[in-house]
């Protein structure tokens, strides 16, 4: 029989920047761990954090713990000197593996403590940590595979417990390395997305025409989920206004310079706004699109948050048939088209306008409540208790 746990220390790689993904991610997770098990969240404190005025309000509200550790930034380093692949890698490897070590000693004479990651690099000198994976980082990375793999291997071999966020992820691994692994997808916050206003209430709101025809498209990272698709869609529905929430600044410089030489005029790039702005955008749509293009992320690694953000706005869905949306939707549960096909997407748009997919939102939108954060949390609460 396991002991009883006296901490939960969440291992964070990242910065705690609510702009992106991971950090939303890890504290809605966090906050929901929290009813089982007082946590810790330590994050790293780089020099180039230090400028940054992080505010942990939300954190303390909730009753977690937030721990800086120095870390090195010698992969940022690399990047801004714009050093050959390998040698980024090398350093990004390097900054992780340091900050792990540094974890270790500052958590060696902790007792009755679970470490909880979804980084394998950080947690590589942690005593058999929980492990969330998102992705098996050697194989994104275009150099030092071997030496990725390795590295990921100790991790995953002496972990407590796995767990993955997609099915195929799971496969994956047990098949590749014989590990049991638990599913866990990822959430969305019903704080945030439930109890939205009226479309007509939302277009006033954000200043849209009320009678426009609207698909949107929302997403942190655009180019690898298939945004410049869209774009190109974009000519074939001339009729239809084709919003894009999210997106740096690199990005919607770009897709802007593609909409422009396109003549896509029918396209609003919005860039990136905070969730209850997204919720808004949602809120004011027709139809809503995941147009992801068929990659080893979307078709193995991408738990689709955005997906079960959809689900509580009660619009139609039009998504491409990769492996990471067909493993939680339903045949019925969108309109699917082949992903990588501008004129396919279209034409999923289209059918979406004339009423199909009206039924399949109301099922999707009574199915939302189990991809909340809460409910996950409860799932991994059962697995770390269960811990062999």
């Amino acid at each position: 029989m396991k002991q009883d746990i006296s901490r939960l220390v969440y291992i964070s790689a990242g910065e705690p920047d609510f702009k992106q993904a991971h950090s939303i991610q890890t504290f809605y997770t966090c906050k929901y761990l929290r009813n089982f098990f007082p946590v810790e969240i330590v994050y790293p404190l780089t020099i180039g954090s230090l400028a940054k005025k992080y505010k942990f309000d939300s954190y303390q509200k909730n009753r977690i713990i937030v721990k800086r550790l120095p870390a090195t930034s010698f992969g940022r380093i690399a990047a801004f000197f714009h050093l050959p692949g390998w040698a980024k890698n090398t350093f990004f490897l390097a900054d992780r593996i340091l900050y792990s070590i540094l974890v270790r000693l500052c958590y060696v004479f902790s007792r009755d403590t679970i470490f909880f990651s979804r980084d394998t690099i950080a947690s590589l000198f942690i005593r058999k940590p929980i492990v969330e994976l998102h992705s098996l980082e050697h194989l994104e990375t275009n150099s030092l595979e071997k030496l990725t793999e390795n590295l990921e291997k100790k991790t995953l071999y002496k972990a407590e417990s796995l767990i993955t966020i997609t099915k195929g992820l799971k496969s994956l691994i047990e098949d590749r390395y014989g590990l049991h692994c638990h599913v866990v997808p990822d959430a969305y916050e019903p704080s945030i997305f439930d109890n939205l206003p009226e479309k007509s209430h939302a277009r006033k709101l954000l200043g849209i025409k009320k009678r426009s025809r609207l698909v949107v498209f929302s997403g942190l990272k655009l180019a690898e989920k298939g945004a410049d698709i869209l774009i190109r869609s974009a000519k074939f529905i001339p009729d239809v206004d084709v919003y894009i929430v999210g997106g740096g600044k690199e990005e919607i410089d770009f897709l802007g310079r593609m909409a422009e030489k396109l003549g896509a005029r029918n396209v609003e790039l919005v860039g990136r706004v905070g969730q209850k702005l997204v919720a808004l955008y949602l809120a004011a749509s027709d139809v809503l699109v995941l147009p992801y293009p068929s990659n080893i992320r979307n078709e193995i690694f991408t738990s689709p948050l955005k997906l079960f953000e959809y689900m509580s706005c009660r619009r139609p869905i039009v998504a491409t048939s990769v492996g990471s949306l067909t493993e939680v939707l339903g045949e019925k549960d969108a309109v699917f088209v082949t992903p990588g096909n501008p004129k396919a997407l279209a034409e999923g748009i289209k059918r979406a306008f004339t009423g199909e997919g009206n039924e399949n939102a109301e099922r999707l939108y009574r199915k939302r409540h189990l991809f909340t954060y809460r409910q996950r949390a409860k799932k991994i609460a059962r697995i770390i208790k269960n811990r062999k």
